[in-house]
């Protein structure tokens, strides 16, 4: 050994030898982060509990992750990638340290899909335009306070208008929802998971589909398989990895970690049609409709009404009582809504909780 020992070690003749002091507190800190399940919340602890290097300096958190992958604890040595048996004895108990790797490992394929933010963005670049621009995932408040999250297309944050595609902008928890229903019935249809796991083993095969009538897609296994989304005018447009889907499924089933580098450009390909209706938002939002007819009938009367009440006054049979009522007045403008948004009311397609107070506003009122 050269250099300087790792803490909980001292060296001598330079062969690493236990530090008594120190290896109780390396321990400690394997088996809280077990605990824990988390650097920040290790660290965070650490400092409550003025628990210190050996040189009396606060742990920070680069410094514990290098504790926790350091194979020196077990007695190994790691020197150009390849990892030896070293003439020192381990502090830390194996079975210890492989539960700790497994949970980092974890935890870094959740940083890497996105899925640890306090606004999970589940299509953060992996969802486009139908002019291939990426849509990235951005946020609002409203007056309430209440947080609004959206994907915008990066040709409208740059100012490139004229490039954007027909939906330049999607409300993030209505296309989630839907690549989460997509992915949860593909994976749930026997007959078409089959065809993907033809060439595995028959008795492969079966516990792969026993372990999917019970599974529902999480974020990690959604964003393993996917390749990209793209939102069109009328349709969503899935692309899945071919053999990470496969591989993603048998690693569920058998309990490894889903942590797949891939080159696989076999994709698979999913159209969906969809029922798409203008948001009244400076109509740039668009709600997914699943094909799912909700009436407003508050809403369809008082549409209703408004053009009732503007062919009486047109054919000279509304009094001059009802010709003066701001109520009538503000029905009857109801009718300078554009047509789409009227469209999508009769049909029952409009965004959900949209108020005839908002109605108004849009008419200008």
């Amino acid at each position: 050994m050269h250099g300087n020992p790792s803490i909980g070690y001292i060296k001598k003749d330079g062969v690493l030898l236990e530090d008594k002091e120190q290896s109780p507190k390396i321990r400690h800190i394997f088996e809280k982060y077990i605990e824990l399940r988390s650097v920040s919340k290790l660290h965070d602890y650490l400092i409550e509990n003025e628990i210190r290097t050996k040189t009396d300096k606060m742990f920070y958190k680069g410094h514990l992750h290098k504790i926790l992958r350091n194979k020196i604890y077990i007695g190994k040595i790691t020197h150009k990638s390849e990892v030896y048996e070293g003439l020192h004895d381990g502090i830390v108990d194996e079975k210890v340290f492989e539960k700790v790797q497994n949970i980092l490992d974890e935890n870094t394929i959740r940083q890497k899909h996105s899925i640890g933010a306090k606004h999970v963005s589940l299509l953060a670049g992996k969802i486009y335009d139908d002019k291939d621009n990426v849509m990235s995932p951005s946020h609002s408040r409203n007056r309430h306070g209440a947080c609004y999250r959206y994907y915008i297309s990066q040709a409208l944050l740059q100012n490139r208008q004229h490039e954007a595609g027909n939906i330049s902008k999607i409300p993030a928890k209505e296309i989630e929802d839907f690549i989460r229903l997509k992915c949860s019935e593909l994976v749930k249809n026997k007959d078409q998971m089959i065809k993907y796991l033809s060439d595995m083993t028959l008795k492969k095969q079966k516990a792969i589909l026993n372990f999917l009538e019970n599974y529902n897609p999480d974020n990690v296994f959604i964003r393993t398989v996917l390749n990209k989304v793209v939102v069109s005018e009328n349709k969503v447009h899935i692309y899945l990895y071919n053999d990470l889907l496969r591989k993603a499924l048998e690693a569920l089933t058998y309990g490894q970690l889903l942590n797949f580098e891939t080159e696989d450009n076999c994709l698979l390909e999913f159209n969906y049609e969809v029922n798409l209706s203008p948001c009244h938002q400076k109509g740039t939002k668009i709600v997914i409709g699943h094909n799912k007819i909700e009436y407003n009938f508050t809403l369809i009367r008082a549409i209703t009404k408004g053009f009732y009440y503007h062919k009486l006054l047109k054919e000279e049979k509304l009094s001059k009582e009802l010709r003066t009522d701001s109520y009538i007045k503000r029905l009857m403008r109801l009718r300078f809504l554009p047509p789409n948004i009227i469209e999508a009311i009769l049909n029952g397609t409009q965004e959900r909780g949209l108020t005839l107070k908002e109605l108004y506003k849009i008419a200008k009122i």
